[in-house]
């Protein structure tokens, strides 16, 4: 069994993804046409079966809640590890690191 990768902050964002949420976040219009790809919900080897398929994602989200649905542009891909994409996000926030 593989590990997840090490990271104790909700998401990981790449500086070229920063500004183009900054721009999204506040409603300018955005000359970038890069897409965000965000796994949310993967906590065993399902991550690497995902990776396989989708290449390594730009985003990773514990859970689905607020916070993730605010990080998530027009266009962007979400690749969920239970449910499909007409889930709702939960309402409150899930945990920064969940340790098993």
């Amino acid at each position: 069994m593989h590990a997840l990768p090490s990271m104790s902050l909700r998401k990981m964002v790449p500086l070229r993804k920063a500004a183009r949420l900054q721009s999204h976040r506040f409603g300018l219009q955005v000359a970038s046409s890069a897409k965000a790809l965000h796994f949310v919900g993967f906590r065993d080897d399902r991550y690497w079966n995902a990776v396989k398929v989708w290449g390594t994602p730009d985003f990773i989200h514990i859970t689905y809640d607020r916070y993730a649905l605010d990080d998530i542009a027009p266009g962007d891909t979400v690749v969920f590890a239970k449910g499909d994409w007409r889930q709702e996000p939960r309402s409150f926030s899930g945990p920064d690191l969940i340790e098993d």
